[in-house]
């Protein structure tokens, strides 16, 4: 069984290539901070919690047929996704910001 980290960079390494979401997309299109409230969201909300209203919790401008996968996998494959899009939203931060 693959360690978290692993699990973590693999969904990383499948957001870069297979979805082509790399810094560019994230600085031009999850400004508002959509990357870390989608991990947010998917570490503590589950099938149970939003029912079928993807609308509801689909972050601000993202495809809402992806993030029905997203939300419908299983918790622990929720969880490695969800530290994928945190690394995401930390390569942005530093991307944009000049002193920190």
């Amino acid at each position: 069984m693959k360690t978290g980290i692993e699990q973590i960079t693999e969904q990383r390494n499948d957001q870069l290539k297979r979805l082509g979401y790399d810094l560019k997309h994230d600085i031009e299109l999850n400004n508002h901070f959509q990357l870390s409230e989608a991990a947010g969201t998917l570490t503590w909300l589950d099938k149970e919690d939003y029912g079928y209203n993807i609308e509801a919790t689909c972050p601000v401008g993202w495809n809402e047929d992806l993030w029905y996968k997203m939300m419908t996998k299983p918790y622990r494959e929720r969880l490695a996704i969800a530290g994928a899009l945190l690394a995401a939203e930390i390569d942005r931060l530093q991307a944009i910001m000049f002193d920190d």
